[in-house]
Protein backbone atom coordinates (compact mmCIF):
# COMPACT_ATOMS: atom_id res chain seq x y z
CA UNK A 1 0.00 0.00 0.00
CA UNK A 2 2.85 2.42 0.40
CA UNK A 3 4.02 1.53 -2.61
CA UNK A 4 1.05 2.22 -4.21
CA UNK A 5 0.66 5.50 -2.53
CA UNK A 6 3.65 6.43 -3.52
CA UNK A 7 3.87 5.67 -7.04
CA UNK A 8 0.02 7.67 -7.57
CA UNK A 9 1.39 10.68 -5.72
CA UNK A 10 4.47 10.68 -7.77
CA UNK A 11 2.25 10.57 -10.97
CA UNK A 12 -0.04 13.12 -9.79
CA UNK A 13 2.58 16.31 -11.42
CA UNK A 14 2.15 14.71 -14.66
CA UNK A 15 -0.99 14.38 -14.88
CA UNK A 16 -1.84 17.79 -13.76
CA UNK A 17 0.70 19.29 -16.10
CA UNK A 18 -0.86 17.50 -19.21
CA UNK A 19 -4.23 18.90 -17.58
CA UNK A 20 -2.70 22.46 -17.69
CA UNK A 21 -1.42 21.58 -21.58
CA UNK A 22 -5.44 21.22 -22.71
CA UNK A 23 -6.19 24.44 -20.43
CA UNK A 24 -3.23 26.26 -22.27
CA UNK A 25 -4.54 24.89 -26.03
CA UNK A 26 -8.11 25.56 -24.97
CA UNK A 27 -7.44 29.30 -24.03
CA UNK A 28 -5.50 29.57 -26.99
CA UNK A 29 -7.68 28.85 -29.55
CA UNK A 30 -10.23 31.78 -28.01
CA UNK A 31 -9.27 34.86 -30.35
CA UNK A 32 -9.41 37.02 -27.85
CA UNK A 33 -6.23 35.00 -25.83
CA UNK A 34 -3.38 36.82 -25.32
CA UNK A 35 -0.95 34.88 -28.59
CA UNK A 36 -3.80 33.20 -29.73
CA UNK A 37 -3.56 30.23 -32.12
CA UNK A 38 -5.58 31.35 -35.36
CA UNK A 39 -8.26 29.07 -36.58
CA UNK A 40 -7.14 28.95 -40.40
CA UNK A 41 -4.25 27.04 -39.07
CA UNK A 42 -6.65 24.15 -38.37
CA UNK A 43 -9.02 24.77 -41.21
CA UNK A 44 -8.32 21.48 -42.53
CA UNK A 45 -7.58 18.15 -40.81
CA UNK A 46 -4.18 17.49 -42.73
CA UNK A 47 -2.87 20.89 -40.33
CA UNK A 48 -1.81 21.06 -36.76
CA UNK A 49 -0.25 23.29 -34.18
CA UNK A 50 1.93 21.83 -31.51
CA UNK A 51 2.48 24.64 -28.93
CA UNK A 52 5.63 23.34 -27.38
CA UNK A 53 7.57 24.66 -24.19
CA UNK A 54 11.08 25.12 -26.40
CA UNK A 55 11.69 24.68 -29.82
CA UNK A 56 14.38 22.27 -29.11
CA UNK A 57 11.00 19.97 -28.44
CA UNK A 58 10.45 17.72 -31.46
CA UNK A 59 6.96 15.50 -31.33
CA UNK A 60 7.45 14.43 -34.71
CA UNK A 61 10.62 12.57 -34.22
CA UNK A 62 9.57 9.22 -33.62
CA UNK A 63 13.66 8.60 -31.45
CA UNK A 64 12.95 11.57 -29.34
CA UNK A 65 11.71 11.35 -26.07
CA UNK A 66 9.02 13.66 -26.71
CA UNK A 67 7.50 11.69 -29.67
CA UNK A 68 3.84 11.99 -30.41
CA UNK A 69 3.06 8.47 -31.04
CA UNK A 70 -0.66 9.45 -32.85
CA UNK A 71 2.08 11.29 -35.39
CA UNK A 72 3.40 8.78 -37.50
CA UNK A 73 0.02 7.03 -38.28
CA UNK A 74 -1.71 10.27 -38.86
CA UNK A 75 -2.44 12.50 -42.42
CA UNK A 76 -0.57 16.12 -40.52
CA UNK A 77 0.88 17.24 -44.01
CA UNK A 78 1.03 20.58 -42.51
CA UNK A 79 2.50 21.47 -39.27
CA UNK A 80 2.59 24.98 -36.99
CA UNK A 81 4.63 25.51 -34.02
CA UNK A 82 3.64 27.68 -31.48
CA UNK A 83 6.64 28.41 -28.69
CA UNK A 84 5.46 29.87 -25.56
CA UNK A 85 6.38 33.09 -23.73
CA UNK A 86 7.72 32.02 -20.64
CA UNK A 87 10.93 32.78 -19.75
CA UNK A 88 12.20 31.91 -16.26
CA UNK A 89 8.62 30.17 -15.65
CA UNK A 90 8.53 27.46 -18.33
CA UNK A 91 5.15 25.26 -18.89
CA UNK A 92 4.85 22.42 -16.93
CA UNK A 93 4.32 19.92 -20.10
CA UNK A 94 6.53 20.06 -23.26
CA UNK A 95 3.55 19.95 -25.88
CA UNK A 96 0.19 20.24 -26.42
CA UNK A 97 -1.28 18.89 -29.90
CA UNK A 98 -4.43 20.96 -31.51
CA UNK A 99 -5.72 19.36 -34.52
CA UNK A 100 -9.31 19.04 -35.87
CA UNK A 101 -11.21 16.05 -34.87
CA UNK A 102 -11.66 13.33 -37.46
CA UNK A 103 -13.28 9.98 -37.00
CA UNK A 104 -10.10 8.48 -37.36
CA UNK A 105 -8.14 10.21 -34.71
CA UNK A 106 -11.09 10.05 -32.62
CA UNK A 107 -11.81 6.35 -32.69
CA UNK A 108 -15.76 7.51 -33.07
CA UNK A 109 -18.08 5.90 -35.52
CA UNK A 110 -20.12 8.94 -35.67
CA UNK A 111 -21.83 7.64 -39.30
CA UNK A 112 -21.71 3.84 -38.51
CA UNK A 113 -20.08 2.81 -41.22
CA UNK A 114 -16.88 1.94 -39.60
CA UNK A 115 -13.53 3.82 -38.53
CA UNK A 116 -11.78 3.00 -41.67
CA UNK A 117 -14.58 4.60 -43.97
CA UNK A 118 -13.96 8.18 -43.96
CA UNK A 119 -11.20 8.37 -41.59
CA UNK A 120 -10.23 11.95 -42.58
CA UNK A 121 -13.44 14.03 -43.02
CA UNK A 122 -13.85 15.90 -39.75
CA UNK A 123 -16.29 15.68 -37.43
CA UNK A 124 -18.97 19.09 -36.56
CA UNK A 125 -20.92 19.42 -33.79
CA UNK A 126 -24.76 21.21 -34.26
CA UNK A 127 -25.33 21.19 -30.10
CA UNK A 128 -27.16 18.02 -30.27
CA UNK A 129 -25.00 15.26 -31.85
CA UNK A 130 -21.40 14.92 -33.64
CA UNK A 131 -21.52 14.69 -37.34
CA UNK A 132 -19.60 14.77 -40.64
CA UNK A 133 -18.41 17.63 -42.51
CA UNK A 134 -21.54 18.50 -44.79
CA UNK A 135 -19.98 20.07 -47.16
CA UNK A 136 -18.65 17.17 -48.10
CA UNK A 137 -22.12 15.96 -48.72
CA UNK A 138 -22.27 13.71 -45.54
CA UNK A 139 -25.53 14.91 -43.58
CA UNK A 140 -25.62 17.74 -46.07
CA UNK A 141 -28.56 19.40 -44.49
CA UNK A 142 -27.13 19.99 -41.30
CA UNK A 143 -24.87 22.40 -40.32
CA UNK A 144 -22.65 22.36 -37.35
CA UNK A 145 -19.01 23.75 -35.80
CA UNK A 146 -16.24 21.97 -36.63
CA UNK A 147 -14.62 20.16 -33.54
CA UNK A 148 -11.07 20.61 -32.38
CA UNK A 149 -8.84 17.64 -30.56
CA UNK A 150 -6.61 18.94 -27.78
CA UNK A 151 -3.96 16.17 -26.39
CA UNK A 152 -1.10 17.59 -24.21
CA UNK A 153 2.07 15.24 -23.31
CA UNK A 154 3.79 15.63 -19.22
CA UNK A 155 6.46 13.69 -18.67
CA UNK A 156 7.73 13.97 -14.99
CA UNK A 157 10.81 11.89 -12.98
CA UNK A 158 10.68 11.41 -9.47
CA UNK A 159 13.89 10.41 -7.74
CA UNK A 160 16.33 10.93 -10.87
CA UNK A 161 15.29 7.37 -11.68
CA UNK A 162 11.96 6.45 -12.56
CA UNK A 163 9.76 8.64 -15.12
CA UNK A 164 5.62 9.42 -15.43
CA UNK A 165 4.24 10.21 -18.46
CA UNK A 166 0.75 11.63 -18.68
CA UNK A 167 -1.53 12.24 -21.77
CA UNK A 168 -4.20 14.27 -21.28
CA UNK A 169 -7.21 14.39 -23.93
CA UNK A 170 -10.01 17.02 -24.86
Amino acid sequence: ETRINHNSRSAYPAFYAAEAGLEEGTYRLNGTAINPISLANLDVPSKVVYLRQDSGIDPTNSSGPYCDSEFAGSNFTTISYVVTNQGSNPIPYPWVKISMKTKGLSGQDVDNTGLSTNPDTPVYFDGSQYLFDPTNGINPYRMGFPVFQITAFSMKSTSGTSAFTAFARS
